[in-house]
């Protein structure tokens, strides 16, 4: 059997920003994307690199490989997945740890507080990868 290509959609890209900024909202993505990059149990993960090494091990293995950027554009229609999205913050960073838990809480309460607010959008940057067969 010869070789077959993979597509992975939506691999998170360490990009997260909000229209309404927050003074922690670089610390909060940084300790978020630390997370990403520990054991999920099967060893290390590559979190937010993850397109970018597929794509270089790929390429290395003569696959020819495009990748696109597939960004999450999460406004007023989207109120109930960014209310989860910003709930499933909190476990990572206490995790995690560089953040105290009375910061973490104003973070998600402020986050969750403007997901109503006109023209408030969350963008989670996404990379999309296809391997094919060189």
């Amino acid at each position: 059997m010869g070789a077959v290509g993979l597509y992975a959609a939506l691999n998170y890209n360490g990009r997260i920003q909000w229209s309404k900024p927050h003074a922690l909202d670089n610390d909060v993505v940084a300790v978020f994307n630390r997370h990403q990059q520990t054991d999920k149990g099967f060893g290390v993960a590559l979190g937010p690199t993850a397109s970018e090494r597929l794509a270089a091990l790929f390429g290395a293995h003569g696959f020819r490989v495009e990748t696109a950027e597939s960004p999450w554009l999460l406004n007023g229609d989207s109120k109930a997945l960014q209310r989860a999205f910003i709930e499933g913050f909190r476990q990572p960073l206490q995790e995690i740890g560089g953040l105290t838990s009375r910061d973490i809480e104003a973070w998600i309460t402020f986050r969750i507080a403007v997901i109503d607010e006109p023209d408030s959008l969350c963008t989670v940057g996404h990379t999309d990868l296809l391997a094919l067969p060189g």
